[in-house]
This record gives structure tokens, sequence and C-alpha cells, in this order.
């Protein structure tokens, strides 16, 4: 895998059209043995689609246990908001096309219905297959590998637009502008709204090359940013809540509320920032659970990051270890 993971970690931020092309081009690798896919799929497939649904919102799970059935892969919604969708694979080894696999067949009988169902399939939908798909009840869809390099194209396209737009750009400026500001000691983080915080953080973190979703600023399931590590073989994923208190310091309910959060949805750590620091209930309850995977940040390590980032963006681009090490570095 490192021949993919490798390299698209380090142009994931520079240069998105390479990456694509990364991605066509080991899928068209893959294709090209369908022994060794079928026997390694999980391991060759888990950073091509992490990128390619990261980009769409989707967060990619290996190894879940769905509808009765053992699927290779579970895409969540970053954002809680659309239904799941397993992934799993029929392949087929002979040079012919694939016929319909039965267990999509009687995906809707399944308990977990109402979960979505993609198949990726090596070679194109025999004709007979084809016959039987308007009998397929329930949210299932099929694409073979032309089809998921087409897939991965529009996501890319529809993804740099977004990202180009003039609105998305002046808020980008801005943001980059108040970091550079804060970094300066020109102004203090008292003086920026809770919201602008987030943004701030959630740009530090892309512009260090990490892959980062802010969440909606209401109904956010309790985190503020998500934000991953693609390494060689895995992802490690990493929650961050930010409060921006004035007068009072977050207690026990709310550091409590998150650290559930972050154990629940099985992340890799979480990050409780809060400008005015932590309640002892707090940090004693923290004592309790996981001092090493959940930690505190206050407003000047926050500071300090801006400053870090600014040093990085003015000269060589230069990345961070880990994405652990980022965020929890200075933290208590």
């Amino acid at each position: 895998m490192v021949f993919i993971s490798n390299i698209m970690l380090i142009f994931h931020e520079m240069n998105p059209v390479y990456e694509l092309d990364q991605i066509h081009r080991y899928i068209d690798h893959l294709a090209g043995d369908p022994k060794q896919l079928s026997e390694t799929v999980e391991s060759h497939f888990f950073p091509v689609l992490q990128r390619i649904f990261f980009r769409e919102g989707f967060e990619v799970s290996p190894d879940r246990r769905v509808n009765g059935r053992n699927v290779a892969f579970l895409l969540k919604d970053l954002d809680l908001k659309r239904p799941e969708v397993a992934v799993d694979f029929s392949f087929t080894r002979e040079s012919k096309t694939s016929v319909l696999p039965g267990f999509a067949a009687r995906w809707h009988e399944g308990p977990d219905r109402a979960t979505h169902l993609l198949v990726l399939r090596n070679r194109p939908m025999s004709e007979s297959g084809k016959k039987l798909l308007p009998r397929i009840e329930g949210n299932v869809r099929f694409l073979d590998f032309d089809g998921l390099k087409a897939h991965a194209s529009t996501v890319f396209q529809e993804s740099e637009a977004r990202e180009r737009s003039r609105a998305v750009a002046i808020v980008v400026e801005m943001v980059e502008h108040l970091i550079r500001e804060v970094a300066a000691a020109n102004i203090s983080l008292t003086e920026i709204p809770w919201f602008d915080l987030e943004r701030l953080f959630h740009r530090v973190l892309v512009g260090q090359g990490f892959h980062a979703h802010l969440t909606p600023s209401t109904k956010d399931g309790g985190r503020d940013v998500l934000c991953c590590d693609i390494q060689v073989d895995d992802v490690h994923w990493y929650a961050v809540e930010i409060k921006h208190w004035s007068g009072q310091k977050p207690g026990k309910r709310e550091v409590g509320a998150f650290f559930d959060t972050t154990l629940r949805e099985g992340r890799a750590g979480g990050l409780f920032l809060s400008t005015s620091g932590v309640a002892k209930s707090a940090v004693t309850l923290r004592t309790e659970i996981n001092e090493e995977t959940l930690r505190f940040a206050d407003g000047d390590r926050l500071t300090r990051i801006c400053e870090h980032y600014v040093e990085n963006t003015s000269g060589l681009w230069e990345r961070h270890n880990s994405l652990k090490a980022f965020l929890f570095d200075g933290t208590f």
C-alpha cells in the first residue's frame, strides 16, 4: 500500500488532480489481478474508498456486520444526517461478466434493510443479471470498477468546485487572516466569536495536510471537528470539541458528554479545547476515564497552534509528524 497511501498522503492538500489520478491508476492495477484482489480486498480498497467518500462527507469503517452479513466497509455520514451505506464486493475471476449476487437480492429482507448497500464489482454485470435489477428492493446500488472511477471523478470535480467558489475563498481568506492576527498577538481570542474559532481550528488542520470535517453549528452530535490521519493501512479518527465561554469554565457535565460521544463512536482520541480552561470536576472525571486518549487544551495552546501554522506557511510547507502529536502536544 505504500504506492498509493504515502504518495497521496503527501499530495492530498497540494494536488487533488494527482490524487485522483493515483486512485484511477490503482483501481486499474487491482483490476489486473482478480485473485490477489479477492484475497486482500479490505487492505487494498480502504485508502481508496476513504479518499473518495471523505469528500462526500462519509467516514469509512472496515469490517462491520450489517443485515446479518459481514461487509467489507460501512460508510457513516459525519454529520449524522444520511443513512449508513454498507459496502461489499462481488468478484469474478474469469474474464466474463458478473452475475447478480444473492446477498444483494435479499438485502431488503434483513433487519438492517434501512441501511443502503453499495456492491462493487470488478467486471460489468451480465445481461441476465441486469434483467433482475428491477426486482431488487431497497436501497441497493452496483458499481463496476469503471463506474467507481467515474464516481470518483465526479466527487473530486464537485468537491473542487465547492472549494474554489468565491464564497468559500472569501471565508478561507478571512480565517487565514484571523490566524495570522492571533499569532501576531494583534487580537485576542476573546474578540473572536465561537463559530469563527471552530473555522480557525479546522483551517489549521487542513493547512497541515490532515483530513478535517467541520460539523454543522447546530446538532453537531457533540463534536465540532472530526479529523483523521491517513497512514499506510489505517485511518485513525479524532474528535475535537471547542468551548469558547466567558466568565466560566466547562465542567463535568460538558466534558462527560464529549467523552461519551468520543468513546461511543470509537474515536482514537478526543481533544476538549476550552479557551477559558476547564473546571476541576472535569479533570477529575477525565482521570477516571482515560488520560492518554482524552486530552484538554486551553486558549494558550490554540494561540501556539496558530503561531506554528504561520511559521509553516510562511516558508517551505512542512507537515506535522502525526495528527495525534499535532492534537495532543502541549495538552494536559
